[in-house]
């Protein structure tokens, strides 16, 4: 993840993607109940965390105790902003992340896979079976990065989607083989 992340992404850019992340996950959070997957259920990790958006989405949709989840940024003003939030936050870079291999039961990464070198680490610390989320903005190139990427690191993709919304993003559901 970018060095100067935190600069590039201010209080009044991430302030306004509130609600359309927000839009986004609704439209996603469907999707992903129709597939059978639950966040809810198993150990989660967030990889990118920002402001923890999603969290705060997740929180939403149920008790607060229940959501295990793990969220990662290489900005530490960025873990600062979502501490209250969540408590278990990890300042670490997404291509080095320093879990022990085959943890996490499910791995959602939105709108940082393309500042990442790869998704082997993602890859790495998912249990067999479990799934990686991947939304990025949508762009055709990133359409075929993604895709790349996945076929070349044993990953089976579930589903592939577009949601509409205010902004356009690719979502990307994939099963580790």
């Amino acid at each position: 993840m970018c060095e100067h992340m935190g600069s590039v992404f201010s209080d009044k850019i991430y302030g306004s993607w509130r609600e359309i992340q927000r839009e986004k996950y609704e439209k996603l959070w469907h999707e992903l109940m129709l597939l059978g997957l639950n966040i809810k259920n198993g150990l989660a990790l967030d990889v990118g965390i920002g402001r923890g958006y999603f969290e705060e989405f997740l929180i939403d949709k149920n008790d607060k105790n229940k959501i295990k989840i793990i969220g990662v940024d290489k900005s530490r003003d960025m873990l600062e902003k979502c501490s209250a939030l969540l408590n278990r936050l990890v300042q670490a870079d997404g291509d080095n992340l320093p879990f022990m291999d085959e943890v996490f039961d499910c791995v959602v990464c939105f709108d940082t896979v393309h500042l990442l070198k790869s998704v082997d680490e993602m890859k790495r610390v998912l249990k067999c079976s479990g799934f990686l989320l991947i939304s990025e903005p949508y762009l055709e190139q990133r359409r075929d990065m993604i895709n790349n990427i996945i076929s070349a690191r044993g990953l089976s993709l579930i589903k592939e989607f577009v949601v509409e919304g205010r902004e356009k993003e690719l979502v990307v559901v994939c099963k580790k083989l």
